[in-house]
């Protein structure tokens, strides 16, 4: 049993909740984790690339899919990417963002939303804070669904405003991959939040370059498997996540196989790029 239950009772400070039983990990238990997955096989991302010596140095190609979320208006990030990617030989797919200035489908937002998030949907207008997240929520399953249908089995995430950290991701990536436990689900390319501010809120090595997930990173850069998009899928229909916290709490939990990449492949854009959710 990797899952401890402990109870929250009324007035606790993380809300006003009623007294009940909640699913967590707990340290020992993710240490546990880690020791044994790093035991585990390695993961063999042969068929995601290709390594040619004709060229000096020797050059390495990704076949797998690579996409990056973006509102086709967003011409500087846009063009951020685009350099990037033309800098480093890197074929990618440009996936259009939901655009939350513009009216959403009230179904499809009712599919993934309920509780406080879909009342505070429903009395919003475009524009709004609450439209623009939901639109993010929306455009990260909707490229789920896309990967799904199409029976991707892995595939490159990214946001428009992400940064590499290096001038070789591909062959990064590829050494990464290749150190991951065979058992993995997802890959976070970057680090955020506690990670940032704490680096003692890494968990243990897996492999070389690869950390067990443990606490939180953000939507900036992914690798995953069509095993974490059909997670994804099924626990968003509760709602009462955004899409971030639900991925970082699926993670966290254990409820599928995380990992993070220790040193970050990918990190938030220097330059600052404004926040497309946090618009006045």
């Amino acid at each position: 049993m990797v899952f401890g239950f402990v109870p929250f009772p009324t007035g606790y400070p993380w809300g006003n909740l009623r007294r009940t039983w909640v699913r967590v990990r707990f340290g020992y238990q993710i240490t546990a984790d880690a020791q044994r997955a790093s035991k585990l096989p390695r993961y063999n991302p042969s068929l995601l690339f290709s390594t040619t010596e004709i060229d000096s140095p020797v050059t390495t190609t990704a076949a797998l899919e690579i996409f990056v979320i973006s509102l086709p208006g967003s011409t500087e990030r846009r063009s951020s990417v685009e350099e990037q990617m033309k800098t480093q030989n890197i074929n990618f797919r440009w996936w259009d963002a939901v655009d939350g200035s513009q009216i959403l489908p009230e179904d499809e937002v009712r599919w993934y939303s309920s509780g406080k998030r879909l009342r505070e949907f429903l009395h919003s207008e475009p524009g709004s804070h609450s439209y623009r997240k939901a639109a993010c929520d929306l455009s990260h399953l909707r490229i789920m669904h896309d990967m799904v249908a199409s029976g991707r089995e892995v595939q490159v995430v990214f946001e428009d405003d992400m940064q590499f950290t290096s001038n070789n991701f591909v062959a990064e990536l590829n050494a990464t991959m290749s150190a991951l436990p065979a058992d993995w689900d997802v890959l976070w390319l970057n680090h955020g939040g506690p990670i940032l501010r704490n680096p003692k809120n890494l968990a243990g090595w897996v492999g070389r370059g690869v950390r067990m997930f443990l606490d939180n990173s953000v939507t900036v850069g992914m690798v995953y498997k069509r095993s974490f998009a059909l997670r994804i899928l099924n626990d968003a229909q509760i709602g009462n996540k955004e899409i971030d916290n639900l991925m970082n709490d699926v993670g966290q939990l254990g409820l599928v196989r995380a990992y993070i990449a220790d040193p970050p492949l990918v990190k938030i854009h220097e330059a600052g790029f404004a926040s497309q959710i946090d618009i006045d």
